[in-house]
């Protein structure tokens, strides 16, 4: 199994909005195997506050359940919480051959909203201080 980084996204954005969520969830184009295996590794890295599985046969995540997302889990996806900013990260990484690392995703993201809040604080300035 491959790290998937949109299904990382995708889990961030529901745990925040339902605050929990089991091995009931669907998200399209993914089985609960590897949304269970995504939210160990980011239970792991700490965004998301608790995770537990139950394994059933050879299924280790048979039943599982995760919720809260930690400062840290937050943090991450307001950073990628922009779609065009999500996009623009994805393609640069792309590009670039980089690693599509939770650090090195950050690290991209971070740029374009610096570079997108220069600019607005730059036109601000330019209009006296006026939006």
């Amino acid at each position: 199994m491959k790290r998937d980084m949109e299904l990382v996204r995708k889990v961030l954005f529901l745990i925040e909005e339902q605050t929990e969520l089991d091995s009931s969830v669907c998200i399209e184009g993914y089985s609960s195997g590897d949304i269970g295996r995504h939210c160990s590794m980011m239970y792991e890295y700490g965004l998301i506050k608790n995770f537990c599985a139950l394994a059933a046969d050879d299924d280790p995540y048979y039943h599982f359940s995760a919720n809260g997302l930690t400062w840290e889990g937050f943090d991450f996806l307001d950073k990628i919480r922009d779609e065009g900013i999500w996009q623009k990260t994805v393609k640069t990484i792309a590009k670039k051959g980089l690693d599509m690392s939770i650090k090195t995703i950050g690290t991209i993201a971070t740029a374009f909203i610096t570079a997108a809040t220069e600019g607005a604080v730059s036109a601000i300035m330019k209009n006296g201080g006026e939006i």
